[in-house]
């Protein structure tokens, strides 16, 4: 049994548009940092809606958007509401940096290969970072941002079937298109995604108005 009306897949591409026509609204007053921060999780979130759309038959590519654009309702959640959460989630943007320049350095050296570009990449982020001001900070817990919201149900359900889909959980290696028997997992995972974009795309047309 399927259930087409949960495939809410025709209605991401107005999202899209709102969210697209919201943020060049914003753009056109001004900016600062807390709004670069909140243009560009928008825009990720555009980005995550067309990949929904190009990967709506697959349920990994799906799960992966979905889950995404969960996340990403959340972080504009949390940065909308205060200019603390704004200065963290920049300094996560350096700690980010940081963090990957540490595991390449890591690997190279493993493999006994010259790191030193890495190393010196590494220095100009510090001395960037001192430069601005902006202090290395730890990843947001979305779990903890979503038990916040509201959403703690949602986060736990949303990752639990997620993580199965995306990774080589047992279920997805030892029962290949398992949940390619209907297409109920996928558009109950459309609906979702689809029902975060619209929550996306309303906050857009708030902040921005």
């Amino acid at each position: 049994m399927t259930t087409p009306e949960l495939n809410r897949i025709s209605e991401v591409g107005a999202y899209v548009e709102i969210i697209e026509r919201s943020v060049s609204t914003g753009e056109a007053k001004g900016s600062d940092e807390r709004k670069v921060a909140i243009h560009n999780l928008y825009r990720e979130a555009v980005r995550e809606a067309k990949r929904l759309q190009a990967g709506k038959d697959d349920i990994q590519s799906i799960s992966a958007a979905v889950r995404n654009v969960f996340e990403l309702h959340l972080i504009i959640n949390k940065l909308e509401q205060s200019e603390d959460a704004v200065k963290h989630w920049i300094g996560q943007l350096q700690n980010d940096a940081l963090e990957i320049h540490d595991g390449i350095i890591a690997l190279v050296s493993k493999e006994g290969l010259n790191h030193d570009a890495f190393t010196a990449s590494k220095a100009r982020i510090l001395k960037s970072g001192e430069t601005h001001g902006v202090v290395p900070c730890r990843p947001f817990r979305i779990k903890d941002i979503a038990a916040e919201f509201g959403w703690t149900e949602a986060y736990d359900a949303m990752y639990k079937l997620c993580s199965k889909i995306v990774h080589p959980s047992s279920i997805r290696v030892n029962l290949p298109g398992a949940f390619d028997q209907n297409d109920d997992y996928k558009n109950t995972l459309i609906h979702v995604g689809v029902h975060h974009m619209a929550l996306i795309a309303a906050q857009s047309q708030r902040e921005f108005a």
